[in-house]
């Protein structure tokens, strides 16, 4: 339904470029909406040929289509009046919108039934030896075993430790603290664009390190 409510928020920033106490904002919801989705998709510097990275980029997407959902009522409003059908129209449109979304989408984005979350992190965090110092590169393997761990407090033990994460000092810095035993021989990973600065520290120091503990 994505072409109707495009069509409705379009039709009803045309209504508002006719009238002088709406122009402004109608410039300035625009220049938001597209300013976001080009800042936004230029920095983010991920390759959307990849249906992993989309599913990723798509999460954001969310933030612009609340700028196009302002104008969807009205939008439909200004048809119901071009049109000039019945006032009752209106709302009745409005709710089968609604209701035509959820009976499409909802199916396939229930997710209560599933499982794969709790049995990936289990088949992970189950088998290791008492006291394991595990390193996780990507989120979807990382939160998981995260949530697993804090919420449902399967295995306490085992030390988890982001390898992309790393790079940063603020992260660094907490699991210091909270991580007993493990040694970071800096304030951060050293990354490729982070390879020479002050106080980073290279995988092979950080394994020296925690191997020797």
């Amino acid at each position: 339904l994505g072409w109707c409510s495009a069509s409705s928020a379009s039709l009803a920033s045309s209504a508002s470029a006719r009238r002088r106490d709406a122009g402004s904002l109608r410039w300035a919801l625009l220049a938001s909406w597209a300013g976001y989705l080009l800042a936004f998709h230029l920095l983010a510097n991920i390759d959307l040929d990849r249906a992993l990275f989309t599913t990723v980029v798509s999460r954001f997407w969310q933030q612009p289509n609340m700028l196009v959902f302002v104008y969807v009522g009205p939008g439909l409003h200004q048809l119901v009046r071009v049109l000039k059908a019945p006032e009752v129209v209106e709302p009745v449109a409005a709710i089968s919108l609604l209701a035509l979304q959820v009976a499409l989408n909802y199916p396939s984005l229930d997710r209560s039934n599933s499982d794969v979350i709790s049995t990936f992190a289990r088949d992970v965090l189950t088998p290791l030896p008492k006291d394991s110092l595990l390193l996780v590169l990507g989120e979807e393997n990382l939160y998981p075993l995260v949530y697993m761990q804090s919420c449902e407090h399967l295995r306490p033990d085992v030390r988890i430790v982001s390898k992309e994460m790393s790079s940063i000092d603020w992260y660094v810095q907490h699991q210091s603290a909270h991580l007993p035993g493990v040694v970071f021989p800096g304030k951060r990973l050293a990354s490729r664009a982070r390879r020479a600065s002050p106080g980073s520290f290279l995988m092979s120091e950080f394994l020296t390190r925690n191997l020797a503990e």
